[in-house]
């Protein structure tokens, strides 16, 4: 939308380069630039070329996909993007080669084969937070390790959505059947 002249401008898979229509999630990162995930690809729109770049899939962290269906864009504090996905897990964006490589976390979680994630919260101290069908998880960055977080024993802890860091550093999740949970920073 051109706010001076009150117009719009529409790309699509018939006048750009996306190779899909089918828009999953749109993110404006610290730069100021603007990330698409489509239920193929992700790109970065090229205002100078008014058109989008596709970020490289690296096929061999992902078993020889060349496509990948993107669920959600973050970008951490020191502005690693991080790209979730609907069956392929997290993935992380290398700026620098525009290349987008898939994580293979630590140890063996038997969970993160099925996980479609739906929202990542980055914080302060080097933790992904990362909400999925299967659960809510914390990924830490710096040792490449995953671990559930179990919010109640009498609740199933799947189909969480969303989640919030407040003022006060307290983390609010939100779950699909059991409502809104509160993480405090001091727990």
């Amino acid at each position: 939308y051109n706010e001076s002249t009150g117009g719009f401008t529409t790309w699509s898979s018939a006048n750009c380069s996306l190779s899909s229509d089918t828009i999953r999630y749109i993110f404006c990162d610290l730069n100021g630039v603007m990330w698409v995930g489509t239920d193929r690809e992700l790109a970065y729109f090229n205002p100078s070329a008014q058109n989008f770049t596709k970020a490289r899939i690296d096929a061999a962290s992902f078993a020889g996909r060349t496509t990948i269906q993107i669920s959600y864009i973050s970008e951490g504090p020191d502005q690693t993007l991080w790209v979730g996905t609907w069956s392929n897990g997290l993935a992380q964006l290398d700026k620098a080669s525009n290349t987008m490589r898939k994580i293979n976390f630590r140890g063996n979680n038997p969970l993160t084969g099925t996980m479609r994630i739906r929202s990542i919260l980055s914080d302060s101290h080097g933790f992904l937070w990362i909400c999925s069908n299967v659960g809510l998880f914390q990924y830490n960055t710096r040792t490449n390790s995953l671990s559930q977080v179990i919010m109640s024993s009498a609740q199933p802890n799947d189909n969480i959505y969303t989640s919030l860091k407040d003022k006060e550093g307290g983390i609010w999740i939100g779950t699909y059947f059991q409502g809104a949970y509160y993480l405090s920073p001091k727990a």
